[in-house]
């Protein structure tokens, strides 16, 4: 049985050093930056969220849910065009990028902003 420190065989006897830390940090919501729900930064989130790099995709989440936090009324204009992007977030393979997109949505569902509207089932959605 391999520990964590250990390198991982993969074909051709190369190794893959297994990277603890990819570099990137979870912001907690009382620590998140006002960003400013211009056309240009709703752009820029939304090219970060539609990029094949997953990091992009990763802090394209961060910069929604600072969006969400200091602009609701704002984000509730844009949401229509986050919505598919939020979901494939949440059903990524990464779990980095879902844990990301699970926060947003937890704190979309969790706060006492008005954003959620009933469906014709009765149902709630963001």
């Amino acid at each position: 049985m391999k520990t964590k420190e250990e390198p991982i065989q993969v074909e051709d006897n190369k190794q893959l050093e297994i990277v603890e830390d990819a570099g990137i940090e979870y912001t907690e919501s009382q620590d998140l930056e006002d960003i400013e729900p211009t056309d240009e930064n709703i752009f820029n989130i939304i090219e970060r969220l539609s990029s094949e790099d997953w990091k992009e995709n990763f802090y394209g989440f961060g910069n929604l849910r600072s969006v969400y936090q200091f602009h609701p009324e704002e984000f509730k204009q844009y949401l229509p065009k986050f919505k598919e992007l939020i979901k494939e977030g949440v059903e990524n393979l990464r779990s980095s990028i879902c844990r990301n997109s699970l926060n947003l949505t937890s704190e979309i569902y969790s706060t006492p902003k008005d954003l959620s509207e009933k469906d014709e089932n009765g149902d709630l959605t963001p």
